[in-house]
């Protein structure tokens, strides 16, 4: 397949392959460890088998017409900064948030904080930079406790290509009183997306999170969520999909809970062509 970059198109293969996860990897200058767990996962997607129609999970879910390779992902090149449209500025507008983090083009278009979290200890970050900058949570947590790459193809697939996403962490008996939002504006068209949110709290501590998603025409969008609670913890997590009416949309979203945690998990789907959710959560702990 071929990864789009603003004004070229670098061919790393004829389809999808191990190249093409070694050239988004560069593109990102991702560390070895990041590589070596997406090469790992594409092994994964390699030997899984796509969805049947008599699979027992798949048996009513209309895949005639999707084929992966119409949607090549998108890298652009450091120093380009995505302009935040009108659309957007409402949706953050909308909202009194104590942090804001907005994805456009594949990457951070915006990013605004009106309370002292990182005075708090929180970690409210792009996925990219976490790996750089917080690699010891990534390593701890990202696909390796709630979701894991060989759910499935689909899952496998994210897990080696993913490119935009958000780290979350609230340290212990730490509470934000305000929500924090993340918007996603798959804005280039025919492109395939890979969006993950991980969000880690912490024994004792608070949060709200809102995922806004929007954009991805005549494209896919294969998301994942992980929600991982600490020991009475309370998290609020709002996934609300506006998807244009043409977008393929998959997700798969899982929460780890521990003991005597409170979670309420909104999902929305008001848009998309056809959306395909695995949601569940795995009680740890007793309460």
């Amino acid at each position: 397949m071929s990864v789009m970059v603003k004004e070229q198109l670098i061919e790393k293969a004829a389809s999808f392959s191990a190249d093409t996860v070694r050239a988004l990897s560069q593109a990102w200058n991702e560390p070895q460890w990041m590589l070596d767990f997406r090469l790992a996962a594409w092994q994964q997607f390699d030997a899984l088998e796509w969805p049947k129609a008599t699979d027992e999970a798949w048996r009513r879910t209309k895949l005639t017409g999707f084929d992966l390779k119409n949607f090549q992902p998108v890298v652009y090149p450091n120093g380009h900064t995505p302009e935040v449209d009108m659309l957007i500025q409402h949706e953050l507008d909308e909202m009194d948030s104590a942090a804001s983090l907005v994805f456009s083009e594949g990457m951070i278009a915006h990013r605004s904080s009106k309370s002292d979290l990182e005075g708090q200890g929180v970690i409210f970050t792009d996925l990219h930079t976490a790996v750089n900058q917080h690699p010891e949570l990534v390593k701890k947590y990202f696909m390796n406790q709630a979701v894991t790459p060989d759910f499935n193809k689909i899952t496998a697939l994210h897990a080696a290509l993913w490119d935009t996403g958000t780290l979350i962490y609230v340290p212990k008996n730490v509470k934000i009183e305000l929500p924090l939002q993340v918007v996603l504006n798959q804005s280039v068209a025919k492109t395939g997306g890979y969006h993950h949110t991980l969000l880690v709290a912490d024994s004792g501590a608070e949060v709200t999170v809102v995922d806004d998603l929007l954009g991805g025409a005549d494209g896919m969008q294969s998301e994942v969520v992980e929600l991982i609670l600490g020991d009475n913890s309370i998290v609020r997590y709002m996934n609300l999909q506006d998807f244009d009416s043409s977008t393929w949309n998959f997700l798969r979203g899982r929460a780890a809970v521990g003991k005597d945690a409170d979670l309420r998990w909104i999902q929305v789907s008001w848009g998309s062509r056809l959306t395909k959710a695995f949601i569940d959560v795995d009680m740890q702990g007793k309460g």
